[in-house]
């Protein structure tokens, strides 16, 4: 909520602002959706980190992203989670804030982009929609979605 608060709401509520809904249309609306992203990806360490309080994974050492700068092929890139493993490899999560199911092709080319990556280690790659997908398997990605974040089964244990 402080995050949102300075981010968004602290903006428009200066005594200067004599707009306040062209303040809120020209700065704040625009970047609400990546602020939700941003957000969700929080989520979702916070999902592998709920995962290893209930020791569901005893094999997760370090919760986090990956950035890389490939300079030879000149690419770079980001990867929302990534996770150490205590064997010393990795598994790689790209995070999708959608409003409608991601699709197996969507799946397939966030794969693409990882085994391009100059990675090495990675034992898995996994995507998270927030709306869950439009099929139910995909070979070699690992699918979560946004109701598999919230269950009740993980408090339990």
């Amino acid at each position: 909520m402080v995050r949102f608060y300075f981010s968004h709401i602290g903006v428009i509520t200066d005594e200067n602002t004599t707009d306040k809904d062209l303040v809120y249309k020209t700065f704040i609306a625009p970047s609400l959706e990546t602020y939700a992203s941003y957000r969700f990806e929080d989520i979702v360490r916070s999902y592998f980190l709920r995962l290893v309080m209930c020791r569901a994974r005893m094999d997760i050492l370090r919760i986090g992203s990956y950035w890389y700068d490939d300079k030879v092929n000149r690419r770079n890139g980001e990867f929302d989670v990534a996770l150490a493993l205590v064997d010393g490899t990795y598994e790689i999560y790209e995070c999708k804030f959608l409003k409608a199911e991601a699709s197996k092709t969507m799946a397939q080319e966030e794969k693409a982009k990882v085994d391009l990556a100059p990675l090495i280690g990675v034992r898995r790659f996994g995507m998270v929609s927030s709306s869950g997908f439009v099929c139910a398997d995909v070979p070699g990605v690992d699918l979560i979605s946004g109701e598999d974040l919230y269950l009740a089964a993980l408090d339990e244990q």
